[in-house]
């Protein structure tokens, strides 16, 4: 994002966040392990795993939940500013 970084270890699924909290720079209380691609915006970010459709995503200020959608299939996240899209070009 703008203000906040994120570094993920793909193999432990270790990950950990840095910078403005406002900005999505903490995630100390995420868990990062099946994730397998990261995707970061002006506010958010968004972490999922391809091959299950798990997503995570998180911002700062702004309260977002993807936790109950099924990413399975989507081909790429874009985003803009604090909301992002993601989809399936099939």
């Amino acid at each position: 994002t703008d203000r906040a970084y994120l570094a993920l270890n793909n193999k432990t699924g270790f990950g950990f966040c840095w910078g403005d909290s406002l900005y999505g720079g903490d995630c100390s209380n995420k868990d990062l392990t099946r994730v397998t691609d990261l995707f970061g915006f002006v506010g958010a970010f968004v972490a999922l795993n391809r091959d299950t459709g798990f997503g995570l995503c998180w911002a700062g200020a702004n309260a977002i939940d993807c936790s109950g959608k099924n990413f399975t299939g989507f081909t790429g996240v874009f985003g803009n500013g604090w909301s992002f899209m993601a989809l399936n070009k099939t």
